[in-house]
């Protein structure tokens, strides 16, 4: 069970009104999950965001695919993060697909490392 806490502020310019909002939510964990980050390098940078969620989808039910792009082209930058909801999902996304063919180049696939 995972517990958060949330302050919202809204205030208008032209009432000068701030108000404040308290909210309390609760996460309750599934068992055999939480959710698993992969990392996919070698992409060209013709991929596409749907795409990789038709491809990676086929292993479970997703939560997030972020593909890397660079700010002025809007091409990609060759990496993305692919997000399960369970681990097992991951992984058998992991053993599929690392080293799979994928528009003319080798994907690497695999856990994402936390942030250092």
């Amino acid at each position: 069970m995972a517990f958060s806490f949330a302050i919202l502020l809204r205030s208008s310019k032209h009432d000068r009104i701030i108000e404040c909002r308290f909210a309390i939510c609760i996460a309750f964990a599934r068992p055999g999950g939480g959710k698993v980050q992969n990392f996919v390098a070698n992409l060209s940078e013709e991929a596409k965001e749907g795409d990789l969620q038709e491809l990676f989808g086929q292993f479970g039910r997703l939560q997030r695919v972020y593909m890397a792009k660079d700010l002025t082209t809007g091409l990609g930058k060759g990496f993305a993060f692919v997000t399960y909801y369970n681990k097992e999902d991951a992984q058998k996304a992991i053993n599929k697909l690392n080293g799979h063919g994928y528009d003319n180049l080798i994907m690497q696939v695999q856990v994402a490392r936390p942030k250092a």
